[in-house]
């Protein structure tokens, strides 16, 4: 198997969202894994500050919302982390995104008459966000140069929306083409601008996929794996207030329709 990369303190990257579904209502694409974060304060001795949320496994499912995160951080801390290493519990950022899509995607699409869905991301491994990268350079990789038997880090750093689209479109057509021929889906709903220029690549569509206030959340027909279907392009929960306001409104307004 390729080495993806390396977590804090040990854990392996691993691949996210790129297993086969079964058919569908509903498919969602957004753009790259999340992972399982704790909050680490590493031994007064080391002189180094505590870090709020330090991202050290692969999250359980694309999307994941957290419920059981105290439970997965205690099987963690049990397989990778060493005592002397200081202290970690569950940092408050597990599952966000995850709770957002239920409530603002998988919900509405289920009242509409979506009944099963499946969900996977652009991309299949964990990114460092900037914030996260700082941590790494100015608390971890300091610790693990002194430390014996704590490995140094190895993420990727984060994509921005280009690169998102460039990868997905160079390394993830094949296994996003098999994935959506398999769940034969009526809709795709792409979170972001990142997916839904990837999908208007798929598509050969005219226009770039970019989201637009004017025409937010207005299906289109396109053929994505010989299969012809509606796409929905929206926003990734990530997105600014501006655009969550006007993704509220459209649930209010329109919505999903089938």
């Amino acid at each position: 198997m390729t080495d993806l990369g390396t977590f804090p303190f040990g854990a392996p990257v691993q691949h996210c969202g790129d297993r086969q579904p079964d058919p569908c209502d509903a498919f969602v694409l957004g753009a790259y894994p999340s992972a399982i974060h704790v909050r680490w304060v590493p031994p007064r001795s080391s002189g180094l500050g505590p870090v709020s949320a330090l991202a050290v496994d692969n999250e359980p499912a694309v999307f994941w919302d957290g419920s059981d995160a105290d439970e997965r951080v205690k099987t963690w801390e049990d397989q990778y982390f060493d005592p002397a290493w200081g202290k970690v519990s569950t940092a408050r950022l597990n599952g966000p995104s995850g709770a957002w899509l239920s409530s603002n995607i998988l919900d509405p699409l289920t009242a509409a008459g979506a009944g099963s869905h499946f969900v996977t991301d652009c991309l299949t491994t964990y990114r460092l966000s900037t914030g996260a990268a700082a941590r790494l350079n100015d608390t971890y990789e300091p610790m693990a140069k002194k430390t014996s038997g704590l490995r140094n880090a190895d993420l990727k750093p984060h994509p921005g929306e280009a690169q998102i689209v460039r990868e997905a479109l160079e390394s993830q057509r094949e296994r996003l083409n098999r994935q959506i021929a398999a769940a034969r889906p009526r809709v795709i709903v792409t979170l972001g601008n990142a997916a839904s220029r990837v999908i208007a690549s798929f598509a050969g569509a005219a226009v770039s996929g970019k989201l637009t206030q004017d025409g937010y959340g207005r299906p289109s027909i396109v053929t994505l794996a010989g299969i012809e279907l509606s796409w929905i392009a929206l926003v990734h929960p990530a997105t600014p207030t501006v655009w969550q306001r006007r993704h509220q409104a459209w649930l209010s307004g329109q919505g999903f329709t089938f």
